[in-house]
């Protein structure tokens, strides 16, 4: 056992090695070490760990609201000449129907762009009430609008088709290609998996919408699907979807729910033509697959011939052409 400085005012326990020199006290309440409790010789329980030494720290620099905002670099804070400060070439342009505030489309007095925004693109348009609306808040971006709606004729009759014209003079769309795919729906219906049916049809006619873009020099495709609301519209269906697509596709309605869609339907003046009879597509299955696979999609539209499916339907497809309002430019 190692002998016990006398001038020590610390000593060792019976069985421990020496610890310190100095005063080390035990923090009241703490357990006592038991005096067979193995230490490694070096061990110093009363001393502190040494601080370590830092410099001085230089002062940082406190960030310019243009570079903490990147988005007002090129934004000018005022008007030039009187002019009202949010009227700026190619970042903002008056609304076609600019005629104050009121019902419908004409209560939007303007419409804010981006000179990084698509100057067209092609709307997927049903009769129903999202796509209109999708239309309309693209339109809202400075997005022009072609329209192209797939008729279900001589399946059903051609009052889609009808309702779909109507919806483009309501939202003055200047061009609409009504594209009738009764008969390649019915041979996708014939010859795949009828639970991969809504889900292949929503794949031939984003590529029709493709090659209509390719004649309109349109850069997007936008539709009204949201998200959930239809087995075609759940997450794993909508990226089986945007696979076959050649260009983005925009979705301005994804996080509405059904009730946001139909409030902003009668502000817009398309509510009374939308709620009208819809079209159902009689040659869907009825438990339609949701959460489908692109492999498993793959391996059906290996059946089918596709690139005659587009280029059928689109040889017998002229573009009709609207009037616009006299001030949409």
């Amino acid at each position: 056992m190692e002998a016990r400085d006398p001038d020590d005012s610390c000593g060792p326990a019976v069985g421990l090695p020496r610890m310190c020199t100095r005063r080390a006290r035990i923090p009241r309440g703490a357990p006592v070490p038991s005096p067979r409790l193995p230490l490694r010789l070096g061990h110093n329980l009363g001393r502190s760990a040494p601080s370590r030494a830092r410099g001085p720290r230089s002062p940082r620099a406190t960030p310019s609201p243009r570079r903490a905002c990147p988005q007002s670099r090129d934004r000018p804070r005022g008007g030039r000449g009187g002019e009202p400060p949010h009227d700026l070439p190619g970042r903002a342009r008056p609304h076609p129907r600019r005629e104050g505030r009121g019902e419908g489309p004409r209560g939007l007095c303007e419409v804010r762009g981006d000179l990084r925004m698509a100057r067209m693109g092609v709307l997927l348009l049903s009769g129903g009430f999202d796509s209109p609306v999708a239309g309309y808040v693209m339109a809202r971006q400075g997005l022009r609008p072609v329209a192209a709606h797939f008729s279900l004729e001589p399946i059903t009759d051609d009052a889609a088709a009808v309702k779909s014209r109507r919806l483009c003079e309501i939202l003055d769309v200047p061009t609409l290609y009504v594209v009738r795919v009764g008969e390649a729906f019915a041979e996708v219906a014939r010859t795949c998996n009828r639970r991969f049916y809504f889900v292949l049809t929503k794949r031939l006619m984003i590529r029709l919408a493709d090659a209509i873009a390719d004649r309109e020099g349109a850069e997007v495709l936008v539709t009204g699907e949201n998200l959930g609301q239809v087995s075609s519209q759940t997450l794993q269906s909508l990226r089986v979807i945007d696979r076959a697509s050649r260009r983005p596709i925009l979705r301005p309605l994804i996080g509405f729910d059904k009730q946001e869609i139909v409030d902003l339907a009668k502000e817009i003046g398309t509510y009374e033509v939308s709620r009208g009879p819809e079209i159902c597509d009689l040659l869907g299955p009825p438990a339609p697959a949701t959460r489908p696979r692109l492999d498993q999609v793959l391996v059906e539209e290996a059946k089918l011939d596709l690139a005659r499916l587009v280029e059928e339907p689109l040889a017998r497809v002229e573009p009709e052409r609207f009037l616009r309002h006299p001030s949409a430019g």
